[in-house]
């Protein structure tokens, strides 16, 4: 079952992922910092054209850590890019766009309606946060409840219906070898790439609530105490900052955590990937380059002739020549 192979396949994707890490959040820095400047300069002309363009870079450098971890899964499988990693930008703004207005349009669509069903007045709610869900009825939370839900799985719908697109865009050719079509095998695999989806989420979560209750754990017990201390006193601000073998423990485990959860997506998308290749509709196996076949001669199946029959057939072309 696709789930269950995607498993060692994360694996497999995340110590290469982790090995360029680094290398990825200086390219998205880099990244953001282009798109700050070029939305300041538009923000002169146009107020709007600044917050369209900060939306812009904003959802493609959502999508290039993904498009780099199913580079890296169809790599760990022998699949050769035929394009660049500069080539990975326009596709993750396409489906960076259109995953955050689809979501977006979800997302308004059930909060709306919540809304309106429990006919709830937003405007004569106290500001503070425990008064605010001390306000909260048990019809609310639950209406409130079905509209997350909505989101939730419109997220996991449209994340798994364009995890093998990705995954083509990601190396620049299509499973059956052409090259790469935006949107092509959109909604493959999807039940099982939406279960994909929807543990990695679920797992980062569970994951990283078991890291808060471990770390938390710890310091009732007496461990750690004075570095985590230390920890809390720097967030607030109190105690000037410093990297501690804590602080850089407890970072490692929350990127490794986050990574894995991304990583787990693309394996799922690179094994829809890789078996669309292995598919009979597949004319060319993108893990085989393309080879231009020479034409053989054709050669006769017939018997050799004699030296008689061929000074004959040599004579008889020459006469044919001179007349």
């Amino acid at each position: 079952m696709l789930v269950f192979k995607a498993v060692p396949l994360s694996f497999a994707i995340l110590w290469r992922y982790l090995l360029v890490f680094p290398f990825v959040l200086m390219a998205l820095a880099l990244y953001g910092l282009v798109g700050g400047l070029l939305g300041a300069l538009l923000g002169f002309i146009s107020p709007p054209l600044y917050v369209l363009v900060i939306f812009f870079f904003g959802v493609s450098s959502g999508l290039i850590p993904l498009m780099v971890g199913s580079r890296l899964g169809l790599q760990s499988k022998h699949v050769a890019p035929r394009s660049g990693y500069g080539k990975i930008v326009v596709p993750s703004l396409i489906y960076g766009v259109v995953e955050a207005l689809s979501i977006g349009f979800v997302a308004a669509l059930a909060f709306g309606a919540s809304f309106v069903f429990t006919a709830f007045d937003i405007t004569g709610l106290p500001s503070e946060s425990q008064e605010f869900f001390n306000a909260l009825d048990a019809r609310h939370i639950s209406v409130f409840g079905m509209a997350i839900l909505a989101t939730f799985l419109a997220i996991c719908a449209l994340r798994a219906a364009l995890l093998v697109p990705i995954a083509a865009a990601s190396v620049g050719v299509d499973p059956d070898g052409r090259p790469y079509t935006p949107f092509f095998n959109f909604g493959a695999f999807f039940w099982p790439l939406f279960m994909i989806v929807a543990i990695s989420y679920i797992g980062m979560t569970v994951l990283f609530a078991a890291s808060f209750l471990g770390i938390g754990a710890l310091t009732a017990t007496g461990v750690m105490t004075e570095q985590i201390a230390q920890i809390e006193q720097m967030i607030d601000g109190t105690a000037p900052f410093g990297l501690t073998p804590t602080l850089i423990g407890f970072v490692t485990l929350f990127v490794v955590l986050a990574c894995w959860g991304f990583c787990f997506q693309c394996a799922g998308g690179v094994l829809g990937f890789m078996q669309l290749s292995d598919s009979p509709k597949s004319t060319i196996a993108p893990s085989e380059p393309i080879t231009q076949h020479s034409v053989q001669p054709a050669t006769s199946s017939g018997g050799r002739l004699t030296s008689e029959e061929l000074r004959a057939l040599r004579k008889s072309r020459q006469s044919s020549r001179m007349s």
